[in-house]
């Protein structure tokens, strides 16, 4: 292996904001990428389009965010993209392997990120152009790219049976309570706020982070009918939490509800015992429970005709939201409590198997890690095919 700045064999494309009159909604033009929150488990989540005169990143490049969240990665699928300034575009030059530099800059993320600087967190250009890179002859990149391809074909099916076990539990909602937009057993229609105790979400403003203190959790743990804390941990001063618990203060079986961003709409019950405070991205709904369970509406919450439904209606310019008033007045069909608890044994269920390949998945993703740094210091060997 031999050691370069990544600067010298790659193109680093920074890119351009537009304003709110140089991009839709609607699917004309080309896909404009405006942050991490259009990132989203290695893919993009498009959800403005340019027709405008653009700054472009190219297929096969390697999109970086560099601004709020940094070090989400993708592999350019489109032809092009417009790129705002809160990502980058990395193309690697001829004889580079471009998926050989997306897994060294996978494996390089925690020292880059720790490079973050100001009050939103970013990266400058000469952070990841002056990245000690370690270069080697093509086959060599493409055994290990062959290697880490594999590792990572065993994670994405386990994402993949995950994502079954969730349509799977949404086929058991809609067997027991019928299609929730079309109603047609004719249940009363209430608003959310009429079936809730609470409804309020986190600090609308950003507390510095802390590598220890009390838990801070935003949009990015939470996942459908998971909150994941701990894979990537965030804390904040015992003063600020204070601060904030008194606005919002979650509790064990609440429902977390992503208000903000590409995500919104997610929805999760909250299986944490401690204390920890949330940012604004996140609604806390504490179900009343003479009229509903959790459980029931976090399934009616994460429907994706509902979802949709909701989510057409969010306000907001360079970034959608749902506001309070709206998630207040989200209508929901209210079943009998005896249908409802019924459905309570089967979700319970389910959590637990979900759970179970969200750990196997975890395990699958920390061996993934381990082979990332072998694979860039020298120590990933393979002897008749089989990596030792």
């Amino acid at each position: 292996m031999n050691e370069r700045k990544l600067g010298d064999v790659v193109d680093l494309i920074s890119g351009r904001d537009l304003t709110s009159d140089q991009y839709n909604s609607h699917g004309r033009g080309i896909p404009y990428v405006m942050g991490a929150s259009n990132m989203i488990d290695g893919k993009l989540a498009i959800e403005r389009w340019t027709e405008s005169p653009s700054v472009v990143g190219l297929k096969n490049d390697i999109i970086i965010s560099v601004k709020g969240t940094v070090g989400e990665l993708v592999i350019q699928k489109e032809e092009k993209v417009h790129l705002s300034r809160q990502v980058m575009s990395i193309r690697p030059h001829e004889g580079l392997e471009n998926k050989y530099v997306y897994y060294f800059i996978k494996y390089y993320l925690d020292r880059l990120r720790e490079k973050a600087k100001g009050l939103i967190p970013g990266i400058s250009r000469e952070d990841i152009l002056n990245i000690d890179f370690f270069t080697s002859p093509k086959d060599q990149q493409q055994q290990v790219v062959l290697i880490l391809d594999k590792a990572q074909a065993l994670i994405d099916k386990r994402k993949q049976a995950i994502a079954k076990l969730d349509e799977l539990v949404q086929a058991v909602f809609l067997d027991m309570f019928g299609d929730p937009i079309k109603n047609a057993n004719s249940r009363k229609i209430s608003k959310l706020k009429e079936v809730s105790e609470l409804i309020t979400d986190g600090t609308h403003h950003s507390p510095e982070p802390m590598t220890e203190g009390i838990p801070y959790i935003t949009a990015k743990h939470v996942k459908v009918n998971n909150i994941d804390f701990y894979s990537n941990p965030t804390y904040i001063s015992e003063s600020d939490h204070t601060a904030i618990y008194k606005r919002c203060p979650v509790k064990k079986g609440d429902i977390l509800y992503i208000k903000d961003g590409a995500t919104t709409g997610i929805a999760a019950i909250n299986p944490y015992e401690f204390e920890f405070s949330m940012l604004s991205s996140l609604a806390l709904i504490r179900i009343d429970i003479k009229y509903a369970t959790p459980q029931y509406v976090v399934s009616y919450l994460n429907n994706q005709y509902v979802k949709e439904q909701i989510t057409n209606n969010m306000s907001g310019a360079a970034i959608k939201r749902l506001t309070l008033a709206k998630i207040n007045d989200i209508k929901i069909p209210i079943p009998d409590l005896e249908t409802q608890h019924k459905y309570v044994g089967v979700f319970e269920r389910y959590l637990i198997q979900k759970g179970k390949l969200i750990e196997s998945l975890q395990q699958l993703e920390s061996n993934f890690q381990a082979l990332l740094q072998k694979a860039f210091k020298g120590e990933l060997i393979v002897r008749d095919g089989v990596t030792v």
